[in-house]
């Protein structure tokens, strides 16, 4: 284990088996497997020969497949969560393993779930493939809107068959 380089560039770096393990900047940017960081933390597998978006905190590159894993317990939840100085979880994507459900989150208000069944707006729990839920009233205004702009339509084509009902009707 090395710590510290020769030169006298401001890099820290450690190695094991005389090959750079961590690198940590002048700037203070971490790279682990990356001698020069791209982001305040970027972990590099191999080599992408792409470049990073505008003010990206963490960079996580492969020349192949790239993941990032979230694990959590069977009852948890695994999140990327969105705030800001008004409120610490404005927006999240929340996978709940007691549910196997996917959540996205706007405004601290749950919008959207998918899961087995479909895809739900509005609910909770989806229970057919496509649900929207909502208070619907003659000064609302329109809460979903198909519209197709495939240029060989022409007025008179069913484009959309739509099915309305009140609750479990």
């Amino acid at each position: 284990l090395t710590i510290g380089g020769a030169n006298n560039t401001g890099s820290t770096t450690i190695k094991t088996n005389n090959t750079n393990a961590v690198t940590i900047d002048n700037s203070q940017k971490v790279g682990i497997g990356e001698t020069s960081p791209l982001g305040l933390l970027h972990v590099k597998s191999a080599d992408s020969s792409a470049d990073i978006f505008t003010d990206t905190v963490a960079v996580l590159e492969n020349s192949g497949d790239t993941r990032l894993s979230i694990l959590s317990g069977t009852s948890g939840e695994g999140e990327i969560v969105f705030g800001d100085s008004d409120l610490n979880r404005q927006g999240r994507i929340a996978y709940r393993h007691n549910g196997d459900k996917l959540v996205f989150q706007t405004g601290n208000t749950e919008r959207m779930t998918l899961n087995s069944t479909g895809l739900s707006v509005g609910a909770s729990s989806p229970t057919h493939k496509l649900q929207v839920a909502g208070e619907f009233t003659g000064t609302s205004t329109g809460t979903a809107l198909f519209q197709n702009t495939h240029s060989s339509v022409t007025n008179g084509d069913e484009v959309v068959r739509i099915q309305f009902s009140r609750d479990n009707d």
